[in-house]
């Protein structure tokens, strides 16, 4: 083989393993837009989940803080009943006493 022939299949060779690059960095390229793609996807997910957890705590929060004053509430409620009970016997007694 002579010089030319050797120059043509070393070109030859560098070329084809230079296509060949070049397709597998075409390769990858596709694969990277495509997990950035998913990767932004789970990102998305990831911030809708948290605002649902941080609304959940906040519903939650505002459930207990209800449920804590209408406890309060109806305890106010019977101490001032069991107030009113107390006092009704005690006029009773005082007028029972007058009358006699």
């Amino acid at each position: 083989m002579n010089a030319l022939g050797r120059c043509t299949l070393l070109c030859s060779t560098v070329q084809k393993a230079l296509f060949e690059e070049e397709e597998r960095v075409k390769t990858l390229s596709q694969k990277v837009r495509s997990l950035e793609k998913a990767n932004n996807h789970l990102k998305d997910k990831v911030k809708k989940m948290k605002r649902s957890i941080q609304q959940a705590k906040k519903e939650s929060k505002q459930e207990a803080l209800l449920i804590k004053q209408q406890r309060e509430k109806e305890k106010a409620v019977k101490q001032d009943t069991s107030k009113d009970h107390l006092k009704k016997p005690l006029k009773k007694i005082i007028s029972n006493k007058l009358k006699k």
